[in-house]
């Protein structure tokens, strides 16, 4: 019994109060919980009236502590105790990740936007006019490589595919839109490969 009651005080005022309406509701539409507990009539009617007063009020108090435990305008920030890097907190404003590229010792740096630049030891690839993905040097003078010898690997007469129609074990670089300088098969994969790490060669703006 003293462990009830010690229990019973350790209990927070709206669950106390829930408890109390639900057993005065329970007493009012059963009339007896046991033996020693028995109500009458008027003993019916008051734990009728009294049990969802007391049943309103608890619940009224656990919706009050829940709005103080978590406040709608809680931010991220403050809930993981200010701990948030400046790079977190950039990719949580603008809803993208920042871009990664790797350093000069080979480790990996956050940039929260990459300029038209390369890294240095990078330069552009200059497969056409416009192509400004960065590439070691010797790429760059592979992709000129193979422009110079595109001409030599298209088919004389066309083909299937018009003008730039390739001889058979060539196939178009496809480097940038509308690129359409035939080459072997592994060029035309390097040249995907070196799209896909387009902007972790880019210098930081």
């Amino acid at each position: 019994m003293e462990e009830f009651l010690s229990e019973l005080l350790k209990a927070r005022p709206d669950t106390l109060l829930i408890a109390g309406g639900l057993l005065l509701l329970l007493l009012a539409i059963a009339g007896n919980i046991s033996d020693k507990i028995k109500a009458g009539k008027h003993g019916r009617i008051a734990a009728g009236l009294i049990g969802p007063v007391l049943l309103i009020a608890g619940l009224s108090m656990h919706v009050g502590h829940a709005q103080k435990r978590s406040p709608a305008d809680t931010s991220q920030a403050a809930r993981d105790g200010g701990q948030m890097t400046g790079v977190e907190a950039a990719e949580k404003t603008s809803g993208q990740k920042p871009a990664r590229t790797p350093s000069n010792n080979g480790t990996t740096e956050n940039c929260t936007s990459v300029a038209d630049t390369c890294k240095q030891g990078y330069v552009w690839r200059e497969a056409g006019p416009s192509d400004h993905v960065c590439v070691t040097p010797a790429v760059r003078e592979q992709s000129q490589n193979e422009n110079a010898l595109g001409a030599s690997r298209r088919s004389p007469g066309g083909g299937a595919y018009g003008a730039d129609t390739c001889l058979q074990g060539y196939v178009w670089r496809e480097a940038f839109p509308g690129d359409h300088v035939c080459v072997e098969p592994d060029a035309k994969v390097r040249a995907a490969r070196q799209n896909s790490l387009a902007g972790t060669h880019n210098a930081c703006s």
